[in-house]
């Protein structure tokens, strides 16, 4: 293993990352007492700053600094200095060249996320002699005629976005994570707070802040700040600037990475700033997600492989579900434990989609996210994705306590001989143990509350036939059990129950208020064994619904069916112990089986609004084996609205302070919201009615 690692791995350390210069003519934070001092998270000389707001007419003028509620900032900076902040907004710059989350930022509008619950994100000035090339926005063109008079230097512009996912709090138990606390709260927890400090992050929100854009002076204990490490950046470099490999019939090989690593180290922060570097260079990149626990691009439960041609800025749950899958595969659990061969073939059947795709002369990298468990049979199931994807380069994140070796043995692999670069895990305000990590149960939640509580958005754009919503936007104020599902016939669906043993007469039940994978019929091109036409996605149906020959050509081999005409019952779905055929169908989105009518033969869904557009081809539910089974489910409190959740847990806390036996008589009272004479809480009926205006 040691002449392995010495004769093809690439092996950069550097114990330490990158800190921010100290704010010039702000003091130095005096030591505290605590042994986490603050760390600066803003360089930045206040030299040239310009308030844009909109007049009466709507048009962009400059407003004085102190215009409350302004529209966008403008600002210069210099090379090397970096702004941390807190919030979501639009970035763009008009002259020179700067970063976000490693990402150059040219001159159209990025949206950045940037939450105290993930490491945040710095504005970073590179270079203040690039051109940033013409706008490709009215507003950009208009603001830099405003700011034409004044000096140059690296000049950005941020500008406040409300798009609801700020609102969140509202169904989540992590309120707030767009929003920063005063730093004299912040500093009071450490043992101590300087009024010098408080007064210096004053001013610079008096300066720079607006709504939704909170700069972070000091980064104390509640927070993190992303700091690359050296042999990170390196690896990015390399990746944007080495010639493309060739074959042995000089064809251009794209490449292909596969992130490894434990968990807890910074395997998808560096899987997506290597995405990001890789679409900056090619216009287009492929992500596979195979950690079913923590997904980038879908909610947890799925492997996913999706096609980008534009860089992702913020954590997961920021862009969860905003993309059409290129090709997936519902497990509907957040480990393979269960189902090793089903996620060994979903990684089989993702990495034929990508070799398959039709690039023609364009070279289309992927880019892999491997899951966090590498022993035992974690560590086979890698091998298993490596022979199948057969990675031209294998990066392996590791901490400074193991014996820094591969995970693999890649002579072990035919026709697989990748690069090997061992890096080492984010280290900084991680590493001191700063910030308010959330556990990978929490961040699930996080993610899928996203996913669900998305709302339409016109901003639909599409890459090689995929569905991407472009500008996303969040309605947590109305709840998920208070809004309007889509009615559709249960003789229009196939649900497949995986491994499960459920009667027939007991799927209304089973299938009553859980959370299921939405299946459509596969249409990237190079993905199915057969080609399906509009006509034919059409014929699967007849006048009493999905065919019988539909049910099973949709399904895998040796399944068990249950077809209608053999039940004799045409209102119910196909049911089928078994998946769905890996080929032929795509795990789209997850959808929320809000009620079954069984009388009336439908199923009323609540469906998140990337499936808007693919109606048409939806073919059936998958249905995940189940809280008990690893499986994904909503918290029964996410199910209403925030007002509810407020009121029923400050009751849980008044009836704690109360004697113990009327505490524990309170715990089994049940809450339920009235609101406008409608019932929207958990009902405990067989079926939940819904009836739905025509």
């Amino acid at each position: 293993m040691e002449a392995l690692a010495s004769r093809r791995s690439t092996r950069v350390y550097t114990p330490r990352s990158r800190t921010p210069r100290s704010p010039t003519g702000s003091p130095t934070p005096a030591r505290m007492a605590s042994s986490s001092p603050p760390v600066a998270g803003t360089s930045w000389t206040a030299e040239h700053v310009m308030a844009v707001g909109r007049d009466s007419t709507d048009r962009l003028v400059e407003q004085p600094a102190d215009t409350p509620g302004r529209y966008a900032t403008v600002f210069s900076m210099r090379a090397g200095e970096a702004i941390a902040f807190v919030g979501i907004v639009d970035v763009c710059v008009l002259q020179g060249m700067a970063t976000v989350y490693e990402q150059c930022v040219g001159a159209r509008w990025q949206r950045v996320y940037s939450p105290t619950s993930h490491p945040l994100a710095s504005i970073r000035a590179i270079s203040d002699d690039k051109e940033t090339g013409e706008a490709d926005d009215g507003e950009i063109d208009a603001i830099r005629a405003l700011w034409a008079q004044r000096a140059g230097g690296v000049v950005v512009v941020v500008r406040t976005v409300q798009c609801g996912l700020e609102s969140l709090g509202r169904v989540s138990p992590h309120a707030d994570v767009f929003k920063l606390r005063p730093l004299a709260q912040r500093l009071r927890a450490q043992g101590g707070a300087e009024d010098s400090d408080v007064e210096a992050e004053v001013r610079l929100n008096a300066v720079l802040g607006m709504p939704g854009f909170a700069p972070v002076l000091y980064v104390t204990t509640d927070l993190q700040l992303l700091r690359v490490p050296t042999d990170w950046t390196q690896v990015l470099e390399r990746s944007a600037q080495a010639p493309v490999q060739l074959n042995a019939a000089f064809a251009q090989v794209p490449p292909v990475y596969v992130v490894a690593g434990a968990q807890g180290l910074g395997k998808s922060t560096f899987a997506r700033l290597l995405t990001n570097q890789l679409v900056s260079r090619f216009g287009r990149a492929f992500h596979m997600e195979a950690d079913l626990g923590q997904s980038e691009f879908a909610a947890p439960g799925a492997l996913t492989l999706n096609l980008l041609d534009s860089a992702v800025c913020g954590p997961p749950f920021a862009h969860v579900g905003q993309r059409e899958p290129y090709h997936a595969v519902y497990l509907g659990a957040v480990t393979p434990k269960n189902d090793p061969d089903r996620y060994a073939a979903g990684v089989a059947q993702l990495a034929r989609a990508y070799h398959e795709y039709p690039a023609g002369d364009r070279v289309v990298p992927l880019v892999v996210n491997t899951q966090g468990w590498v022993r035992g049979l974690g560590l086979d199931l890698l091998y298993t994705l490596c022979e199948h994807v057969r990675p031209t380069h294998y990066v392996q994140v590791h901490d400074m306590q193991g014996d820094g070796q591969p995970l693999l043995d890649f002579d072990a692999l035919e026709s697989c001989d990748p690069q090997v670069t061992l890096v080492s895990a984010v280290g900084g305000d991680l590493a001191a143990g700063r910030g308010q990590r959330l556990a990978a149960p929490e961040l699930r939640t996080l993610a899928l509350l996203s996913h669900l509580y998305q709302a339409e958005s016109t901003s639909v754009s599409g890459i090689g036939g995929m569905q991407h919503i472009e500008r996303p936007v969040w309605a947590s104020h109305v709840a998920l059990a208070a809004r309007r599902p889509l009615a559709v016939p249960l003789s229009d669906l196939i649900v497949w129950l995986g491994d499960e043993d459920v009667a027939a007469s007991q799927l209304p039940r089973a299938l009553n208020g859980t959370l299921a994978g939405l299946v459509c019929v596969a249409r990237a091109p190079g993905v199915s064994a057969h080609e399906w036409s509009d006509a034919e996605i059409r014929g699967l149906r007849n006048d009493s619904g999905l065919s019988d020959q539909a049910a099973a050509e949709l399904s895998e081999q040796g399944a068990r069916i249950l077809l209608r005409s053999q039940a004799k019952d045409l209102s119910i779905p196909h049911v089928v112990y078994g998946h769905p055929n890996l080929r032929s169908t795509t795990f789209t989105t997850h959808v929320l089986v809000r009620s079954i009518d069984v009388s009336a033969g439908v199923a009323y869904l609540v469906l998140p609004p990337i499936a808007s557009a693919l109606l048409d081809r939806v073919i059936g539910l998958v249905k995940g084996p189940g809280a008990g089974a690893f499986g994904i489910e909503v918290p029964a409190w996410a199910m209403v609205d925030g007002g509810y959740r407020e009121r029923a847990m400050g009751a849980s806390a008044a009836a704690n302070r109360r004697p113990r036996r009327l505490a524990r008589a309170a715990k089994r009272q049940k809450f339920v919201e009235q609101a406008d004479e409608t019932n929207v809480g958990i009902q405990e009926a067989p079926y939940l009615s819904v009836e739905v205006d025509e």
